[in-house]
């Protein structure tokens, strides 16, 4: 937990600083520091999970004026806005009410919880329960008039009206003057003696402003100083003023450093985008050369497939003829040795029967068909 976190809870830890928050918010000082007593701040609850949890507040008190409980206060501190904190604060003053359910009989006892907002910029979140929902056009007209609404109670130094901060008696009146001037430079106001000067040393060296650009000048006094008279008005503009030179230095730093950023960003940006088109040109033509040798590959089997076609057949023609007349040549022979052979046969045939003989004889000495012979010797 960072320092600033530790002495904010410290703060409130102790009642009349405690009482002091209570009382900004109130008609009248009706909270006295020796009414209050400490409770747990941690409550242990089942989750939707059913699973025990814990939830850990910052520092939760009981106002007990005449020895009877008539509140319940709780003090949340934030260094930064927290969007949800309006729920969280609901939340919270939930746990605490249900812990009366188990201990008290009737009605409860009110629960308000007060929130010290120790930014060094004004409060931007919502601050109410309407305010931290969203709602659509149809939802906002349907239930917006129906959503119960809490609002938070918020010390916000850089919208705190200073008479409130008179009217504090502990040391928190110091500690609230300090960050009323660091957010109001032109309304300034001398920072009154304290009661616990070591405290507060301790306060200003976490709280003067280590990093650039903070609202928060740096005070060096004594705890003698501190406990007798504060800081007057002469000594708090000299160390506001030489607050002013180092944030007008550091802004000036800031600027003409912002300023060379973004010279200097136009010039990376053109050397890499320089870079960049180099890389992208090599990759282009890598996959172009890819694509052309693809684009090629297919160009070159369809082109092979076509000459091979047209070469495939005009081949296959030279065959065929080749084939062709070889085969025609050897079947003429063939066919021209037949009628020759037949011719002989018929002429046999025709000189056979002459001398006498059958049909079925000469087809038998001849070898052949009986209707062969009958069709020779009947052309004549």
């Amino acid at each position: 937990m960072a320092q600033k976190d530790l002495f904010q809870r410290l703060f409130m830890s102790r009642p009349d600083m405690f009482a002091d928050v209570c009382n900004v918010f109130l008609p009248w000082s009706a909270i006295k520091a020796d009414q209050l007593v400490s409770l747990d701040p941690n409550v242990v609850f089942k989750g939707h999970d059913r699973k025990l949890r814990i939830a850990l507040r910052d520092t939760l008190k009981c106002w007990t004026p005449e020895d009877a409980t008539l509140a319940i206060l709780g003090v949340e501190s934030q260094s930064a806005v927290d969007w949800n904190m309006v729920v969280r604060v609901l939340f919270y003053d939930a746990l605490s009410f249900r812990s009366q359910l188990e201990t008290k009989k009737g009605k409860l006892s009110p629960v308000v919880t007060f929130v010290v907002y120790y930014g060094e910029k004004p409060w931007t979140g919502p601050k109410t329960l309407k305010e931290s929902i969203e709602f659509t056009d149809i939802t906002r007209k349907l239930f917006l008039p129906l959503t119960p609404d809490v609002s938070l109670n918020i010390l916000d130094f850089h919208a705190i009206e200073f008479e409130k901060i008179e009217k504090m008696t502990s040391d928190f009146r110091f500690v609230a003057t300090f960050l009323y001037n660091a957010a109001h430079p032109n309304d300034l106001h001398a920072l009154p003696p304290v009661h616990d000067p070591e405290l507060i040393r301790d306060f200003l060296k976490i709280f003067h402003g280590k990093k650039r650009g903070s609202r928060y000048p740096k005070i060096k006094i004594s705890n003698e100083r501190l406990a007798q008279g504060g800081i007057g008005m002469n000594e708090l503009l000299n160390s506001y003023v030489d607050y002013q030179v180092q944030v007008a230095v550091a802004e000036a730093t800031d600027k003409v450093r912002a300023e060379t950023r973004n010279e200097l960003r136009d010039e990376v940006r053109a050397e890499v985008r320089a870079e960049v088109r180099d890389e992208v040109r090599d990759e282009v033509r890598a996959e172009e050369r890819a694509e052309g040798r693809a684009e090629g590959l297919a160009e070159g089997r369809a082109e092979g497939r076509a000459e091979g076609r047209a070469e495939g057949r005009a081949e296959g023609r030279a065959e065929g003829r080749a084939e062709g007349r070889a085969e025609g040549r050897a079947e003429g022979r063939a066919e021209g040795r037949a009628e020759e052979r037949d011719e002989i046969q018929k002429r046999s045939a025709k000189k056979l029967a002459l001398k006498g003989w059958t049909n079925e004889e000469i087809a038998d000495h001849l070898e052949v068909e009986v209707t062969k012979v009958e069709t020779w010797l009947a052309e004549d």
